[in-house]
Order: structure tokens, then C-alpha cells, then sequence
């Protein structure tokens, strides 16, 4: 069949129009990484897995949520980024003892840094004023770093955040739990109401998704589980100061959009709360349990409760 040149002409630019478009989403899929809320570990040299101690090089777990150097001053600081921590239930591990056992793990960031042992370990505080409900019954936790070395510093903060079984099953990570982890974050710190922080303040946060995990297969993870890819990049603004230092306790914010809705799968994780809010602290006995079974940890070398 012969072909008219307007035909061909059309179809020309049929062609190109669908070549063009893959090249200008890669392009929009990239754009965060250059800005200044935050430096791409992997220009650096670094990469958005974790080092696991004793642990092939190539096995980490992933950093899934960034909080941008573009958030407000305050949030940039260690007090700052605590305090908007425990505004959504996040809080520094502590029950009884520090339970850090299992030893540290360790992020380049890419910054000049090289790798640097994480700040500490952040657990969900079922609206308590420690973690030993979550030493106990396991839930969402985070470890974190702050990327400030000279060839970056951005002020952004880094976490890997995973959702792990109850202690009885030595904190091993649920399924889907990295991407969960993820997703319990943004839907708590993105409510529309805010969140309170122990110390008085307010935030309120955005988010965005950067494909910084894309091309990991699970051989790559710890626990062999599968993600999607995709990093939480939250940007968070203070809009009330507070009256006190946070003291590691839990937000007086219970109810609004946070009323314990558990995300469906594929959550972008708006709306998503990180547990039921009816869960109480636990009981005395459970405490003491907690603190024998890390103690015992610890003579053993056995369990990594980190």
C-alpha cells in the first residue's frame, strides 16, 4: 500500500512524540536529586542502603525517607528533628535500659562523611513516654543519619524505617515491612490537622517520592524482602513553637485524621497511622520480660534487637 507524505509526515511525529515522553519523565523523576533539599548518596559515592555489621557489603537495608533540607531551620537541628519525631510517635529507644544490641548500623551518604555509625534507633511509642511497648510488641522504627559532611551538607536527615514482628520473634521485619515502615511515617507526619509534638510544637508536612531504590532485587535487602523502590521525601514546616524540650514522650494529638486507619497496600501512606491508638503501655510484667529478654540478648549475642 502506498503512503501519502502527509501519512508519513503524521506518522513521523507520532514517532517522536513517543519517543520524547519516556526522556521527559526520567528527566521529572530526577529532579529532586539535584536541588538542594537534599544530595543523592550515589553522586557521592554512597548509596541508600545501610551497612549491617558482619553483613555482605552488598546487603543493607533501605533508607526510605528523607526529610528535606528545605524543611524549616529548626527541624534541621537534633532537637528540632526529635522533636517533630515525637510528634508523630516516634521516640529515642529507651525501656528500662538501651536496649542497643545487635550493633549499629551504617550509611554513607555520600557527603565526605563516608560510613557513619546511625544516630540511634527511633521506635513508635504507643502513646507512652518509652518503647517498651514496642521492644515487646514490635511496630514501626527508624534508625537515622544526618547528611552535613563537607561535599554536602544539606541538613537533610535520612531514615530506615521498617515495620518488625514482637520480640518473641526476635524483631524480625514483617512483610512488605520496609515499604510500610515508609508509609506509616508519611501518613502520620501528613495529617491535615498536624501533629503536636511532646515539647508544644506544631508541624505540618508535605511529601513527595523520589525513585532512589529503584533496580535493588531482594537479594540486595535484609530479610530478602521485596520493596518498590521509592523514597518518602518530606518537607516539614514548624507552625507553632513549643514550650518546653521534648522529653522522648508521646504527641497529646489522638484523634482528627489520625484515628488508627491502618494503610491498604500500595499506600502512599496519607491518612496511614502507625498503630492502633488503643494499644496502652505495657504492663510491669511485660516490662521486666522485655528487660530479661535483653539482658539475655546481650550475655548471648544472639538477638539483634536494634
Amino acid at each position: 500500500m502506498k503512503i501519502s507524505s502527509s501519512s508519513a509526515l503524521a506518522a513521523s511525529l507520532l514517532m517522536s512524540t513517543a519517543l520524547a515522553s519516556p526522556a521527559t519523565a526520567a528527566k521529572l523523576s530526577t529532579r529532586q536529586t539535584a536541588s538542594a533539599d537534599y544530595a543523592n548518596p550515589a553522586d557521592g559515592g554512597g548509596r541508600m542502603l545501610t551497612y549491617i555489621p558482619n553483613f555482605p557489603t552488598n546487603v543493607g537495608e533501605p533508607i526510605n525517607v528523607i526529610i528535606s533540607g528545605a524543611s524549616d531551620s529548626f527541624i534541621r537541628t537534633p532537637r528540632g528533628f526529635l522533636e517533630w519525631a515525637s510528634s508523630i510517635q516516634l521516640i529515642p529507644n529507651a525501656c528500662i535500659i538501651r536496649e542497643n544490641l545487635g550493633g549499629a548500623q551504617q550509611a554513607d551518604l555520600g557527603d565526605g562523611n563516608g560510613r557513619k555509625n546511625q544516630s540511634d534507633v527511633l521506635r513508635y511509642s504507643y502513646w507512652t513516654d518509652n518503647t517498651c511497648a514496642e521492644t515487646v510488641n514490635g511496630g514501626n522504627h527508624a534508625r537515622y543519619w544526618r547528611q552535613n559532611g563537607s561535599s554536602a551538607d544539606t541538613g537533610a536527615w535520612f531514615l530506615a524505617a521498617s515495620v518488625e514482628m514482637p520480640l518473641a520473634q526476635s524483631h524480625d521485619i514483617v512483610s512488605d515491612g520496609y515499604d510500610l515502615g515508609r508509609d506509616w511515617i508519611v501518613g502520620n507526619a501528613t495529617q491535615d490537622n498536624g501533629t503536636l509534638s511532646t515539647g508544644g510544637y506544631v508541624f505540618q508536612a508535605s511529601s513527595t517520592s523520589a525513585p532512589l531504590l529503584q533496580g535493588l532485587s531482594t537479594s540486595d535487602i535484609n530479610h530478602n524482602i521485596a520493596i518498590d523502590g521509592n523514597v518518602a521525601v518530606l518537607t516539614v514546616r514548624l507552625v507553632k513553637n513549643g514550650t518546653s524540650t521534648s522529653g522522648g514522650g508521646s504527641s497529646s494529638i489522638r484523634g482528627g485524621s489520625s484515628a488508627a486507619i491502618m494503610p491498604s497496600s500500595g499506600n502512599s501512606g496519607k491518612g496511614a497511622s502507625a498503630a492502633p491508638g488503643s494499644l496502652t503501655g505495657p504492663s510491669l510484667s511485660a516490662m521486666i520480660m522485655a528487660t530479661s529478654a535483653v539482658i539475655g540478648a546481650a550475655l548471648v549475642g544472639g538477638l539483634a534487637i536494634l
